[in-house]
């Protein structure tokens, strides 16, 4: 839903700015700037120093910016370094912290060594659009996650309404649950008014509707895996008929558990038929795109136990696997006299035989 523009990038890659807009145009394009300012102390102040006339998009920042990062001090503390008094009030004349004017999360740690380094920034403008903000604990993360929520446009539609997946109709256990349930509403339901009652009875059974969902879906996931644990085991199998009807069996079960799937995600997605029997392009280039990531092999681990990463060394780790693998190797003479040597003569073919298979 977002079209996000590169607008520029400094050569050391400490600054980036990008324009995000809606592809429906329900909001203006809103500015982005990401900055990560140096750690060491006299790199961080070259770099402050330096940065009013390193910043090409001054004419952006006038409105609809943000200004977010990790800026490895605290904006909010008078520096004495009287160098860094353009970079403070260039800050604090442009941009707003939303999150530090909260009483609620001023001046809240966000490294784990208790200082505050991470901040959000925003614009004199967008700051009627503030929604919410936070700052929340990551674990086995050295920094802490600031957000903050900006209502920048109407949507053309309200929130919608919560509908049931039309195809549990055709699930005859649960036509007899709802059944069930509709039957014995009686008896749970309060002694009010009719309309109360009715959206108290249509709480209830969203409710309702939304358990047995969860526990289907519980289901299915488990029978999937069962029926592919099962094909895997038959194709293990002496092939036959009978082995074969069952592969068939098992794997038209397998299909009928896709196709509910498909169908279910098709439904979520929002994606309407083109004709019949036909599914939008999104919908099939999600599920390739899925299914690419699946069998995509992003590590190998090889015989000395070193984990390789890198594709080309992936490649060629499997031409040699498969080169060692597939190569003829020379016939051991030994063992080869030794198996003929222990052959009992009743499995042996007599002399005219072996002449009738040699002339043939």
């Amino acid at each position: 839903m977002l079209n996000i523009i590169p607008l520029w990038s400094s050569i050391d890659g400490r600054l980036l700015a990008a324009q995000v807009s809606h592809i429906s145009g329900l909001y203006d394009p809103i500015n982005i700037f990401v900055i990560y300012v140096p750690a060491q102390h006299r790199e961080r102040i070259e770099f402050l120093r330096s940065f009013p006339t390193t910043m090409p998009f001054d004419q952006l920042l006038t409105s609809r910016s943000v200004f977010l990062g990790d800026f490895n001090h605290n904006i909010h503390t008078r520096q004495s370094n009287p160098s860094l008094a353009q970079w403070f009030q260039w800050i604090h004349l442009n941009w707003h912290d939303p999150i530090n004017a909260d009483p609620e999360h001023n001046n809240i740690p966000t490294f784990r060594n208790i200082s505050t380094i991470d901040f959000l920034l925003i614009t004199a403008d967008l700051i009627d659009m503030v929604d919410n903000h936070d700052i929340k604990y990551v674990a086995r993360c050295d920094h802490s996650a600031i957000s903050t929520y900006l209502t920048l446009g109407c949507p053309r539609t309200g929130p919608g309404i919560w509908r049931c997946n039309p195809y549990l109709a055709q699930d005859p256990h649960f036509r007899a649950e709802l059944t069930a349930f509709c039957t014995n509403a009686e008896h749970f339901l309060p002694d009010l008014d009719t309309p109360l009652l009715w959206d108290i009875f249509k709480c209830r059974l969203k409710s309702f509707i939304q358990s047995f969902s969860n526990k289907a879906a519980a289901q299915r996931r488990h029978n999937l895996n069962k029926l592919q644990r099962m094909r895997k085991w038959l194709l293990r199998q002496p092939t036959d008929d009978e082995t074969n009807a069952q592969i068939a069996s098992v794997e038209s079960q397998l299909e009928l558990q896709y196709e509910h799937s498909s169908s279910v995600l098709a439904l979520r997605s929002g994606q309407r038929w083109r004709e019949q029997g036909e599914r939008s392009n999104t919908y099939f280039y999600r599920c390739l795109r899925q299914r690419q990531q699946q069998q995509y092999i992003s590590s190998i681990r090889i015989d000395t136990g070193i984990v390789v990463t890198e594709s080309l060394d992936i490649t060629e780790i499997a031409r040699e696997y498969y080169e060692q693998l597939y190569s003829q190797e020379p016939l051991d003479e030994q063992a080869e006299s030794d198996l003929h040597a222990h052959v009992p003569d009743s499995a042996s073919i007599t002399p005219e035989v072996h002449e009738s298979l040699f002339n043939y």
